[in-house]
């Protein structure tokens, strides 16, 4: 469960909210600034640390992305490969006219 206060209202009950983020672990509170954008949230330190031990654990797990073997062709390989050398023929016929006409 999650409670949302101002910094004003936070400033004035810090030691309630402290109590209550303490024996409620699941709980957070989200201390909001008027001015800014981003929010502040006080959590309990063993919640910090569960939400710290996930993050190592998923960049362990990830691997980093290699394009090499990364995309699947939409059509068939054959059909590709026909296309491929057919665009690799026309873009050496066009090279050809460029040259010639230099």
């Amino acid at each position: 469960m999650w409670k949302r206060v101002t910094v004003s209202e936070a400033r004035a009950k810090f030691f309630d909210l402290v109590d209550y983020v303490t024996d409620h672990p699941d709980s957070a509170v989200v201390i909001e600034h008027r001015s800014r954008k981003d929010r502040a949230v006080l959590v309990d330190e063993g919640r910090l640390k569960y939400l710290e031990s996930i993050e190592v654990e998923y960049k362990r797990k990830s691997k980093p992305f290699k394009l090499l073997g990364s995309l699947e062709l939409a059509v068939p390989e054959d059909e590709f490969d026909a296309w491929f050398e057919e665009n690799r023929r026309k873009q050496a016929e066009l090279a050809r006219a460029k040259l010639a006409d230099l």
